[in-house]
């Protein structure tokens, strides 16, 4: 804690920036029960609640979450917020959920921030998961997170499949350090950009910028679903894969697919271990002709994907996957 925040409460200094605790003082009084061992914790974060600086009172818990990195795991600290899960355990004082990810289980990290709507997803090989919403004017905090994260969970050898994605992307003409400028998503080269800042090995095999995609089908019913997306178009969003020795990372936005006209303001980050990923399927989505799916399997947890049809991404993955993954 900075010298200027000695002896100032909690509610005092409560904002909605994400803060590192680096001691007991700096810990919400709400998880102060939480053994915590500041000796051997890679970083600690806390995450305020989501409320404007005038509606914080002294005497409300004002953090939402406790990130701890610990030396195997990952452990999230979680404000209990719904009153019937109160009053469903009266035994537990606390009011707080805990939610433990050993670093050898985790298959999935990801960061997505919409505008300011910030959430931070970390899955396991079981099928838990949790999901942490901050306020995405800190973010540079939660990213410094993930990429520990990734040094810690993506470490192990690839898979059959991860060692073919890898081996793929490598033979692949546009593996480069940069993804061609051409018709990539600027905003979303440039947030793999800065991430291999940090990891200069990081490497991007395909790319793609957002393209409007019709239904297909035939008749009267098909007629009226063109003349609707005249209207509403359907966007498929742009993207970035990249991959080095251990991860799979893809840059896009909150979501594949997108109706409307409004203007996308989004940007998300997947990291998956490449020792993790087990079974890739491939199926052709059943609405746009122009779009395949990607579902990616590791353990319990899995992932949708939407790429264009016979992209790079769509083939690279494609021959991953197998013969028998594919639909």
């Amino acid at each position: 804690m900075s010298n200027a925040w000695v002896g100032v409460s909690e509610y005092d200094r409560f904002g909605p920036w994400i803060d590192k605790v680096e001691g007991p003082e700096d810990v919400p009084r709400l998880f102060r029960t939480h053994p915590l061992d500041f000796a051997t914790a890679r970083q600690v974060l806390k995450v305020p609640r989501n409320i404007p600086r005038r509606e914080a009172k002294p005497e409300m818990d004002l953090y939402d979450h406790l990130l701890i990195l610990e030396d195997t795991q990952l452990t999230v600290l979680s404000r209990i917020t719904s009153e019937a899960a109160l009053s469903a355990a009266p035994a537990d004082p606390r009011g707080y959920d805990s939610f433990t990810a050993p670093f050898a289980e985790v298959v999935a990290v990801k960061d997505v921030a919409t505008l300011l709507d910030g959430r931070l997803t970390v899955a396991t090989s079981g099928g838990a998961s949790t999901t942490v919403r901050y306020n995405a004017a800190t973010r540079p905090k939660i990213t410094a997170m993930v990429n520990e994260l990734r040094e810690v969970t993506a470490t192990g050898a690839p898979g059959p499949i991860g060692a073919a994605i890898q081996s793929g992307a490598g033979r692949l003409a546009g593996f480069s350090e940069t993804p061609g400028v051409a018709n990539a998503d600027q905003l979303l080269v440039s947030d793999f950009l800065e991430t291999r800042r940090g990891n200069p090995q990081l490497r991007a095999w395909a790319s793609y910028g957002r393209r409007h995609v019709k239904p297909g089908g035939e008749g009267f019913e098909a007629a009226k679903r063109s003349i609707a997306h005249a209207l509403s178009p359907m966007t498929l969003q742009g993207a970035v894969f990249t991959v080095d020795e251990h991860a799979l990372e893809i840059f896009g936005r909150h979501a594949w697919l997108v109706r409307g006209n409004t203007p996308v303001h989004s940007s998300a980050r997947l990291v998956v271990p490449l020792s993790a990923i087990d079974r890739i399927v491939v199926e052709p989505n059943e609405v746009y002709p122009g779009v395949a799916m990607i579902t990616i399997h590791a353990g319990a947890w899995s992932t949708d994907i939407a790429v264009p049809n016979e992209s790079a991404a769509h083939k690279l993955l494609s021959t991953a996957a197998g013969p028998r993954a594919r639909g």
